[in-house]
């Protein structure tokens, strides 16, 4: 598989820390359908909201997972307290 990507200089990357822990954001146009890119294509609607789609459904799935994980780490933390109790 080969990785397809394009340079944009109006894309301004926003880095933002809470509690040592690193997010970043994107600002600017990220994706757009039925023009043409910089390199000729031109990416219908359709297609590209089914992608999104799929990968808006994999991004939430990676997110309910961290939450699962962290919470499982909250409550080991917790049943440790209540055993030195």
């Amino acid at each position: 598989m080969k990785l397809i990507t394009e340079v944009s200089e109006d894309i301004q990357y926003i880095t933002e820390e809470v509690g040592g822990k690193k997010n970043l954001y994107i600002e600017g146009v990220f994706l757009q359908s039925n023009l043409k890119n910089r390199n000729g294509r031109v990416y219908p609607k359709g297609i590209m909201e089914k992608d999104i789609e799929q990968a808006y459904k994999s991004i939430k799935r990676a997110s309910i997972r961290e939450l699962e994980e962290a919470k499982m780490e909250v409550f080991s933390s917790f049943l440790n307290k209540l055993s030195k109790i």
